[in-house]
């Protein structure tokens, strides 16, 4: 696949659905004591929060990894990074990747 940054990623995002990316940062302190408070309503309304605490915690490293494997052992091909964005941004529209 293809490596790209969260910042990257959000921005193929906004463009394949034809809106800005967001042009601010949230301090993460803000961000995570958010998170907490969605983690305490979620509690409340039985229904799965919007954001964690792990998802801050996440969002805030690079991870990177190689499909080389795949690529060699099950045939796997990439597409182009804008071109799949594009295609779930698409499907996301349909209805076809919300869960719920």
């Amino acid at each position: 696949g293809h490596n790209v940054t969260f910042r990257e990623m959000i921005e193929a995002l906004a463009r394949a659905a034809g809106v800005r990316p967001p042009s601010r940062r949230a301090p993460r302190p803000l961000v995570r004591a958010a998170a907490w408070a969605m983690e305490g309503a979620a509690i409340v309304t039985r229904r799965p929060p919007p954001l964690t605490r792990d998802h801050v915690r996440l969002l805030g490293r690079e991870m990177y990894y190689t499909s080389a494997r795949a690529l060699a052992e099950l045939g796997y091909s990439v597409s182009p990074f804008p071109a799949m964005v594009e295609r779930a941004v698409r499907r996301w529209s349909k209805g076809a990747l919300r869960s719920g």
